[in-house]
């Protein structure tokens, strides 16, 4: 197994001080982001909490991507670093936006890239849901086939794949030479959580990603009966709900090959040190 990290996590640091950082704390690769570019100046809703999201300097400009994909390429080989995925929010859907991203994969010697399933709020049935997801992938198959970059669809709460059966029941369909799952600790902890074990069973060969973060459940009220009511938050990785430690042992068991990727969200600590932290606690297990 290889060590990389997700940029979404690395908001402050641009595409030079991401890869340079990366390589000095021995990490082997990175999972880019794709999006939207950053503002000019870090917008009015821009805090510690939310950076990663709203002012993440470490972004693939999407209207740009061959020409960031190559900045980063160039870096990464500078550094030594490998290009495990371009990772984007875009559902199938958006055809071109996702044919933009496979070829410049394709340029840069990345064999995949990262998308999302349909986010589900409860408006339409999830059984037509998942037929318009599959048919949306279903035609861009063969830009899969003709550049052989792999679409990854992660485990995400809130989206219509939140879990390994979901995740299978969905990637089934295809072939996995083009579709892959990316198992995601921490997404599983707030739904989707099954027995780990059994949940990269399920998968099968249809694992091709993993993201490690962690998440613990937290009092969020209280009613005037005593009703009370949770919601989960981000945690340090070592500290969460999810025993990465032992996932780790399983996926030496199935002789797990790929990137871990981590994607902390935490607040407890700065980008430079959760960089020191999580690759050390790695390294231990």
């Amino acid at each position: 197994m290889k060590y990389s990290v997700f940029t979404v996590s690395t908001p402050e640091f641009d595409f030079e001080e991401t890869a340079r950082r990366l390589s000095e704390l021995g990490y082997d690769g990175v999972e880019w982001r794709v999006g939207d570019p950053p503002p000019i100046q870090p917008p009015e809703h821009h805090n510690f909490e939310n950076r990663y999201w709203s002012f993440n300097k470490s972004t693939l400009d999407i209207n740009y991507i061959e020409r960031d994909a190559s900045i980063v390429k160039e870096l990464c080989d500078h550094y030594g670093l490998e290009i495990c995925s371009l990772s984007a929010n875009y559902n199938p859907s958006k055809f071109e936006e996702v044919k933009s991203i496979i070829i410049a994969a394709d340029k840069i010697g990345c064999r995949q890239i990262r998308l999302f399933g349909t986010f589900y709020d409860g408006t339409r049935n999830y059984n037509e849901m998942l037929e318009d997801l599959i048919e949306d992938t279903k035609k861009l198959i063969p830009l899969s086939e003709e550049f052989n970059v792999k679409m990854i669809f992660e485990i995400h709460a809130g989206f219509i794949i939140p879990g390994a059966s979901s995740a299978y029941r969905f990637a089934s369909h295809f072939d996995p030479k083009n579709v892959g799952i990316i198992y995601d600790a921490g997404n599983l902890i707030y739904e989707g959580l099954e027995n780990p074990k059994m949940g990269l069973e399920i998968l099968g060969p249809y694992l091709s990603h993993v993201h490690l973060k962690n998440a613990v459940w937290q009092d969020k009220s209280t009613d005037c009966d005593g009703t009370r009511y949770f919601e989960p938050t981000s945690a340090d990785m070592n500290k969460g709900y999810f025993d990465i430690k032992k996932l780790i042992q399983l996926l030496k068991e199935i002789n797990y090959k790929g990137f871990l990727s981590t994607e902390d969200f935490s607040l407890t600590k700065s980008t430079e040190q959760k960089l020191i932290d999580n690759i050390k606690f790695l390294r231990s297990i």
